[in-house]
Order: structure tokens, then C-alpha cells, then sequence
């Protein structure tokens, strides 16, 4: 699975399950003693020591877990399938205290170094990488030790009483059901991406009983004001539907899209806002103007009003938190070329705006007085998700100016 689909043999459990189930195999055998005699034991623990050194040289994150994950799990097994019966020096190097004191705090170490190491990162990314790797450890190593102390040790012993094994069970029901409500609520206000196969139906629907009809439709430049705008149905009262389906063309007329869908859903129903925001820069050939063009009229019979948005700037490859984490800083500039197929874009589209139609331009929001990319959001995140796209933190500050786009075009005062 790993060469199809890297992300879920990576992070999906049936494809991870034999390397739990090795350990597991293990433990059974070696429930009442070690399954080796001596010699066996000190041959399996020296082999799986191998292993594990040279898994640390040659396993890297490209291609695992893959078949090179055998190496690190096989060498695990079989250091844990010699431990006891051996007497050679690899067991009383690992019988030493200190390392049956980092052993026994192991997986919590491993637990813990992840979202430690992620959220310092992203805290931290304009810090010196001496001050980042330092919080790293410190975080991680105290957080370790206070979790094995207050929460392993005593949970392992109240657990570990068979009287307790129902209740044992019943608290993991009940944790695993709370995580899945709490991760669905977190993935449906914070992330509103619209499958293809739902626009004929509506694709997301927030606030329906609301007063005016708003229809945001797009790419994924339309997708990432998808929070800011359900914030805004719900603030203001309006019924709106976000139709904007990340990686997918929404334009009538061009190859491959979902227009058929988006005028599916319509109908001859008029929404009194239909906010439309792509990727314009990519989408003008030669007849940028025909183009366009033939985009509004298949709109203009279809809503009251039309808001364009306008692409923020492109940011170079060095306006990221990984780039300026490895030493990259400000000021960062958007690449000549992009400029003129923005500057392009916007010439082509003002030329529409009309009482009906309104394009909004949001690029001077990320450029600063010197024309460079404005990449810190007062909040201190960046307001890039990547070089096309803005984050959260990015399109909060396009809402004062989309919220009064709106309230204008729904007569609000």
C-alpha cells in the first residue's frame, strides 16, 4: 500500500496491525518464560540489535513504513524475544538501571516528542533553532517523566486488578466515542471542503433557514473562506451553500467541470449573492476576456448579485514555517512572472465589474509598503497555507472586507 497510498499505510491501523500484532505474538509466547534457551536468546538479541542499528541508518520517512519497516520491527521482536534467558553483554548493558529507566519511559517518550516537536515548531518557527530544539527537549522530557509518575504507573496498577476489566473497557468505549463526536465537530466547523458527488445536492449547507441566499462557488481559492463564511451566514442570518470543491474546476465551458453540477443545483432558482473565487491567474488562455465573459453571462440569469474574488498574492518557496525554521527570513517577494498573470487577471475581470457584478480585490491585505509578502498575521501565525493558498489566519483578515461586500449586496446595514 505504501507506493499507492503512502498517507494511509502510514497512519491507518490495518495497514500498521502486524507490527502491534508481532509484539502482541511475542508477549503470548513469553507469557510464563522466555520461548529460547541461552545460546538462542544472546543469537536473537544480538541479530535484533543489528537490525535496529542499521534500521536507524537506512530507514528514512520516504517509502515507510513499506517493506524497509521490517527491519526496525523485526529488530524489536527479536531483542524482546532474547531478553531473560541470556547472559551475554547485551542483556546487562539493558539490565543496567539507567536504561531500564528509559526503557520503562519509553512509549511515553514516544508519545509525547510528536505533538511536542509539531507545536513548537509552529509556535516558535521565528525563534532561533537553539531556543526551538531546547523547548523540544525540555517539553518533551518533562512532560515524560510527569505523565509516566501521575497517570502510567497508577493507571497500569488500577488496570491491571481483573476485577476492574469491565470497567477498564467501558472508560475506553466511552474515551473512543467522545475523541470520534469531538473529532467529527472539529473537522465540520474547521474544515468545510465540499466532495464533488454533493454539489448537485448543495454541497455544504449552513444556516437554511436563514434570510438571504448565498452560493459561494470555486476552486480552492473559493474553498478556504469556507469558515469565514459560515461564520458570517450564521453572524449575519443569511442561508448560504458552499459549493467550492478544492482541486476541481467550477467554470462553464472548460474541460472537466463541475459546472453541469453547480447549475444542477440552481436550477431556476436565483440566489441573491453568488460569490465566485478561483485561481484566476491559471485559468485566462489567450482569450481571457471571452473567457470571463462567458462565465458571467451563465451567471448573470442565475443570481442578484455577483461578488469576484480576487487571488491573494503567490508566496515564493522560502515563505513558509519549514523555510524559516531552517533559516529563511523576510522580507519575502511574490515572483515577477506571478504578478503579471495576477495584474492580467485583475485587468481582464474589472472590466466586468458593473451594479451587478462587484470584484473584490483582497491582494494589498498581504503586501506591505515595501510590495512585500505581509506573512504574519497579528495573531503571529502565518497567513499562508501554503504558496497559493491562505490559512485560517489569512482569510480572517479578508473578512471585514467580505462581510461588508456582503451586507451591501443583501441590503444589510
Amino acid at each position: 500500500m505504501t507506493p499507492l497510498a503512502p498517507v494511509a499505510a502510514f497512519y491507518l491501523l490495518p495497514m500498521r496491525a502486524w507490527e502491534l500484532l508481532a509484539g502482541s505474538c511475542l508477549a503470548i509466547a513469553k507469557k510464563h518464560d522466555s520461548p529460547f534457551g541461552e545460546r538462542a536468546s544472546s543469537l536473537c538479541l544480538a541479530s535484533g540489535l543489528i537490525l535496529l542499528l542499521l534500521s536507524v541508518v537506512v530507514v528514512r520517512n520516504d517509502g515507510f513504513p513499506g517493506w524497509i519497516a521490517l527491519a526496525p520491527a523485526a529488530g524489536s521482536t527479536l531483542m524482546l524475544a532474547g531478553i531473560g534467558a541470556s547472559r551475554s553483554a547485551i542483556q546487562r548493558l539493558l539490565a543496567r538501571p539507567a536504561m531500564v529507566f528509559v526503557g520503562k519511559r519509553s512509549y511515553a517518550l514516544y508519545l509525547w516528542h510528536w505533538p511536542v516537536f509539531s507545536f513548537v515548531d509552529y509556535r516558535f518557527f521565528l525563534s532561533g533553532p537553539s531556543l526551538v530544539l531546547a523547548l523540544k527537549i525540555v517539553i518533551t522530557i518533562a512532560a515524560t517523566l510527569l505523565t509516566y509518575r501521575f497517570i502510567e504507573r497508577p493507571m497500569r496498577l488500577w488496570l491491571n486488578d481483573r476485577r476492574r476489566r469491565g470497567a477498564a473497557f467501558g472508560a475506553f468505549v466511552v474515551a473512543a466515542t467522545a475523541l470520534a463526536g469531538a473529532g467529527y465537530a472539529i473537522r465540520f466547523n474547521y474544515y468545510l471542503d465540499v466532495e464533488p458527488r454533493d454539489i448537485a445536492a448543495g454541497g455544504v449547507s449552513v444556516n437554511p433557514e436563514g434570510r438571504g441566499w448565498v452560493v459561494a462557488i470555486g476552486d480552492s481559492q473559493g474553498a478556504v473562506y469556507g469558515v469565514e463564511l459560515a461564520s458570517l451566514a450564521r453572524r449575519l442570518g443569511f442561508r448560504l451553500n458552499l459549493l467550492s470543491a478544492p482541486g476541481k474546476n467550477e467554470l462553464p465551458g472548460d474541460r472537466d467541470t463541475l459546472w453541469p453540477s453547480v447549475s444542477g443545483f440552481l436550477g431556476d432558482r436565483k440566489p441573491d449573492v453568488v460569490i465566485l473565487a478561483q485561481a484566476w491567474s491559471t485559468k485566462f488562455g489567450s482569450d481571457g476576456e471571452g473567457r470571463f465573459g462567458e462565465t458571467m453571462a451563465a451567471l448573470g440569469d442565475r443570481a442578484t448579485q455577483i461578488i469576484v474574488l480576487l487571488e491573494p498574492p503567490t508566496a515564493p518557496p522560502d515563505a513558509t514555517r519549514r523555510a524559516i525554521l531552517a533559516g529563511a527570513r523576510p522580507p519575502f517577494f511574490e515572483d515577477p512572472s506571478a504578478t503579471q498573470r495576477h495584474e492580467r487577471a485583475k485587468t481582464i475581470i474589472d472590466e466586468f465589474e458593473n451594479s451587478s457584478i462587484r470584484v473584490l480585490d483582497v491582494a494589498d491585505i498581504f503586501l506591505n509598503a515595501d510590495h512585500s509578502i505581509r506573512l504574519i498575521a497579528p495573531d503571529g501565525r502565518v497567513t499562508f497555507q501554503d504558496g497559493r493558498h491562505l490559512s485560517a489566519s489569512g482569510t480572517a483578515l479578508v473578512r471585514p472586507r467580505l462581510e461588508q461586500a456582503l451586507r451591501d449586496a443583501l441590503h444589510m446595514p
